[in-house]
């Protein structure tokens, strides 16, 4: 594989810089940090990785060892593929499926929810995963009033949001190699990824809905706002699209971090950057002043 080969030799050069030594033959897998060599290549333990799932629209890639790669790709990245689904079908543009549950009948169904108040969702029993018997007992307890549940969860909240954090760290890691990778704040962050840390409850303060939903010259964007906000974080634009395109911007920490920052910490750089100019340009993102 000639593009992992060519991943492996900039991520040694890099990691020899980094580690002020002139070894080329090794590299360290950003997420977990594990020394693997250049036998690793042919042997299938390292792998080339999407930053952003190519299911969603990703097309940057990087390297990290294929436990990493594997576990992380369905434990986060599957979450944000459905969570792309989900943002597709509130659209119209798709349907999901679901368990209904109708009086004491459960009917496996696949549906499309309502865009707005005055439109009809719309239901269909998916004959093949139900029993016939709930369709008929279904449709009695339905003329004599009863509601319809839907049961199932369509994505989970906190690994949707790891996973934007994931692909925010990669993008970082991307970029500026393993000066980034290696410094105190990124194992803040890997140990949410990795989960060797519970979900932090202060995710969802990090990340907010972005208002680009028309095309862009690239899934991803990143900017350092120490300059700005004299903040030592980064500031990344994560875009996913099936159907429809949904951006969400995420905070970590940069490497000028200290090892006390934690994820919390950036709640303030959020709201700091509350009615600021954000500005994509070509390849690039920066933010000005109060709007």
């Amino acid at each position: 594989d000639a593009q992992l080969a060519a991943l492996f030799d900039a991520a040694a050069h890099q990691l020899a810089v980094a580690e002020g030594n002139d070894l080329t033959d090794r590299i360290r897998c950003p997420l977990c940090l594990i020394y693997f060599d250049r036998g690793d290549l042919e042997s299938g333990r390292l792998t080339r990785e999407h930053i952003v799932p190519r299911k969603v629209g990703g097309r940057l890639q990087t390297i990290t060892c294929k436990s990493c790669n594997n576990k992380q790709g369905s434990r986060l990245d599957s979450q944000l593929v459905a969570a792309a689904h989900v943002h597709d079908a509130a659209g119209g543009l798709s349907s999901l499926r679901s368990v209904a549950r109708i009086g004491s009948s459960r009917l496996a169904v696949e549906f499309t929810p309502a865009g707005d108040a005055d439109a009809t969702m719309q239901m269909a029993v998916i004959e093949k995963a139900t029993n016939p018997a709930h369709v008929g007992s279904a449709v009695e307890s339905l003329r004599d009033g009863a509601s319809i549940q839907l049961s199932g969860r369509l994505y989970r909240e906190s690994h949707f949001h790891l996973g934007l954090v994931r692909a925010a760290y990669l993008f970082a890691f991307h970029r500026l190699g393993y000066v980034y990778a290696l410094s105190p704040a990124a194992r803040v962050v890997c140990r949410q990824v990795l989960g060797d840390d519970a979900p932090s409850p202060d995710l969802a303060k990090i990340i907010r809905r972005a208002p680009f939903e028309g095309e862009l010259h690239a899934p991803l964007f990143q900017c350092d706002l120490g300059p700005v906000l004299g903040s030592p974080t980064l500031l990344t634009l994560v875009r996913l699209k099936r159907l429809r395109t949904s951006s969400y911007f995420v905070l970590i920490p940069s490497a000028g971090a200290d090892e006390s920052v934690s994820l919390g910490s950036l709640e303030d750089v959020s709201r700091r950057l509350h009615g600021r100019q954000v500005v994509i340009r070509r390849r690039s993102m920066s933010v000005g002043q109060t709007e």
